[in-house]
């Protein structure tokens, strides 16, 4: 079976194309459709993977209303910054940390 949008090879137990979300299982393909899983694959990218990085993804999502797409984005943001405190605070401390074990 092939995407009805760009034509890749699917094997028939995929409901949904892989490379364009494009739904698949013989169905003619409905651009307003909501994948199930799309508010917790949008969701896992933000929160627990790719931060800021996501927040474009979630803001195209059509899973999530505008306050959702914005308290996303705010929660996409505050990871960023949670990951970049974490880099210098180990950054800070990694220095002072090889010292201590070249002196013992």
């Amino acid at each position: 079976m092939q995407c009805p949008r760009c034509a890749l090879e699917l094997p028939a137990a995929l409901s949904y194309c892989p490379r364009c979300r494009a739904q698949a299982q013989g169905k003619p393909y409905d651009p307003r459709a909501v994948d199930a899983h799309e508010r917790h694959y949008v969701f896992t990218l933000v929160a627990l993977t790719l931060g800021a990085l996501a927040i474009p993804r979630a803001l195209r999502s059509p899973a999530f209303s505008p306050a959702e797409k914005a308290g996303l984005a705010l929660v996409g943001l505050l990871n960023t910054g949670g990951v970049v405190v974490v880099l210098v605070l180990f950054v800070r401390w990694l220095p002072l940390y090889l010292q201590g074990l070249l002196r013992s």
